[in-house]
């Protein structure tokens, strides 16, 4: 157990910025607010996607957390939830 928390804590997260949105391009996300490069996941690096819902008391919030492998060998992580605009359509390409 304690191996997984600390594989999760030692993940890196794009710090240059706040996720104010998310569209597809072809089978790229792409994260707005986020600078480049680390604004945009290849759905091919992906590695994993754990669902969950965030208990907000008189509401859930689907989220999704993210890992990614970029091309340097850094896994990375990143989590998207249903309240940004375009989450629909990152489902969508993260489902098929």
């Amino acid at each position: 157990m304690f191996r997984r928390l600390r594989n999760l804590f030692s993940h890196q997260s794009p710090s240059t910025g706040t996720i104010e949105g998310i569209w597809v391009e072809g089978t790229t996300l792409v994260l707005e607010g986020i600078q480049p490069p680390n604004d945009r996941i290849p759905v091919g690096e992906i590695t994993r996607v754990l669902a969950y819902k965030q208990d907000l008391l008189t509401s859930d919030l689907v989220c999704f957390m993210i890992d990614y492998c970029r091309q340097s060998g850094d896994v990375w992580h990143v989590i998207l939830h249903e309240d940004m605009p375009g989450f629909q359509a990152a489902e969508r390409a993260l489902s098929g």
